[in-house]
């Protein structure tokens, strides 16, 4: 079939006088003919082609003469077109894929130009287009957080002009206009990012070829911002007076003892128990925006933030953990007095995410009210999001009623970590002794632990909702 779809324009210096002549040479693989030149300006130009074969190859020389004066402003510019080619495909199929057309042209006393190479895409199918798919058109990059690679899948498929959908994932190439954001594995069958990416972006662009035709696939990349925010429900931790706990024989400093009953006998004994407090990690996922001037976009709205204290839980440490400990990645628990930092550690260098200090004081704090809550069923109620069509709040609602017989309810007692001791607690002097006892705060504050279920944790948190029986 004939094939003139990407016709090649023979540069000509401007200075070419009336009679001289220059000439091009076209080098293809055999199964790919040479046609007939034709002049694109038949009044100014002559053009004659000499066909010669090289075994693998076949060549065309096409010389060109000038007639007469060119009619265009010589201060347009050195090069205008001056002959156009057609090729012709023999067969398809002794050929496939790209087939290169080797150029080049002499000029009179310039000599003869560096080699060109032009591409001819062969396929048996008239297509019109092709459509890179993506499972989301958004990806949250947490690998920022937990060092894990975040990917997402992706296939791209080939429309013909009869509407024929063809998978070419296999085929393609691919690349993405900014790694710093968001990457493209090697055999372009899913976008990722790793951790290592400086930013977020709206839009960011991953561009996929095929033969000559190609596309973008546009995906939004969220980043965490840093630092995180580390909310603690209470940043001073004391004693609680009347509340006693054994003592564990490696938590107590002890000199070295080959006495086994001397070590026994430092096991036991009881102290009081310090104050629990609740840890979460928060931060909100950002994007630089598309406009430009890049202002940032927010996932949701600036109001939201993400909680993310489970994917960050193997990363949270404590810089003197003698002062206080973590339980479960979550609750933060006193050990003795002292001061110490809360972090969050990145898993891809020494860097920190996030710090918070928190102290535990050697004052005591007194139980002052335990609250209980018989819950015999649940109900989970969801609404649609009134600021942000994207967000859905849930509302747990707590059943107090037993309805048949032998039916067993939970009780959820409130306390610092430990089931039903304290709800309450007011922190103020410690009890009894004189001017050489603890210390006393003056005018005692009042300090109140939340003792009750608070909502399911859904991940996100946003302005403060009102909860139901929760």
């Amino acid at each position: 079939m004939p094939w003139a779809g990407d016709s090649q324009d023979v540069p000509s210096p401007s200075e070419l006088d009336s009679g001289s002549t220059c000439s091009r040479l076209a080098k293809v693989k055999k199964g790919v003919n040479v046609l007939s030149p034709r002049t694109s300006q038949p009044r100014q130009w002559d053009v004659k082609q000499e066909l010669g074969d090289s075994g693998k190859h076949a060549t065309a020389t096409v010389v060109c003469q000038r007639l007469g004066p060119s009619a265009r402003n010589r201060s347009s510019g050195s090069f205008h077109e001056v002959v156009q080619m057609n090729f012709e495909i023999a067969s398809f199929s002794s050929l496939s894929g790209t087939q290169p057309i080797t150029w080049q042209v002499e000029y009179p006393r310039k000599g003869a130009t560096d080699l060109a190479v032009s591409e001819v895409f062969i396929s048996q199918k008239d297509l019109v287009g092709i459509v890179p798919l993506a499972m989301d058109t958004e990806i949250l990059n947490t690998a920022i957080l937990t060092g894990k690679t975040v990917a997402l899948p992706v296939k791209v498929v080939s429309v013909e002009e009869r509407g024929a959908v063809a998978d070419i994932s296999e085929a393609v190439e691919c690349r993405s206009a900014d790694e710093d954001v968001l990457e493209v594995s090697d055999h372009c069958d899913y976008i990722f990012v790793n951790g290592k990416e400086m930013k977020g972006k709206v839009d960011a662009v991953v561009n996929f070829t095929y033969q000559y035709l190609s596309a973008p696939l546009h995906v939004t990349v969220w980043v965490p911002r840093l630092p995180l925010q580390i909310e603690v429900s209470d940043t001073e931790l004391s004693q609680i007076k009347g509340w006693r706990v054994p003592i564990v024989a490696s938590k107590r400093p002890t000199r070295d003892s080959e006495d086994e009953d001397d070590e026994e006998r430092r096991g036991r004994g009881c102290a009081l128990q310090y104050q629990h407090a609740a840890v979460r990690v928060l931060t909100q996922f950002v994007a630089e925006g598309a406009g430009p001037w890049g202002q940032p976009s927010h996932l949701l709205s600036p109001d939201w933030q993400v909680d993310v204290t489970h994917l960050v839980a193997d990363f949270l440490k404590l810089e003197k953990p003698h002062v206080a400990t973590l339980q479960d990645s979550r609750v933060l628990v006193g050990r003795e007095v002292g001061m110490t930092t809360v972090q969050v550690l990145s898993p891809l260098s020494d860097s920190i995410l996030a710090e918070k200090t928190v102290t535990v004081l050697d004052d005591k704090v007194s139980v002052t009210d335990l609250a209980i809550q018989l819950v015999a069923g649940l109900s989970v109620t969801l609404h649609p999001g009134v600021e942000n069509s994207k967000a859905v709040t849930a509302v747990a609602t707590a059943q107090d009623l037993l309805r048949t017989p032998k039916q067993v309810g939970a009780q959820l007692r409130g306390g610092e970590g430990r089931g039903g001791r304290c709800a309450g607690c007011s922190r103020g002097e410690a009890g009894g002794g004189g001017g050489a006892g603890p210390r006393s705060r003056p005018g005692p504050r009042q300090h109140r632990q939340r003792c009750h279920l608070s909502h399911a944790d859904l991940g996100q948190h946003g302005p403060p909702r009102p909860s139901s029986g929760v």
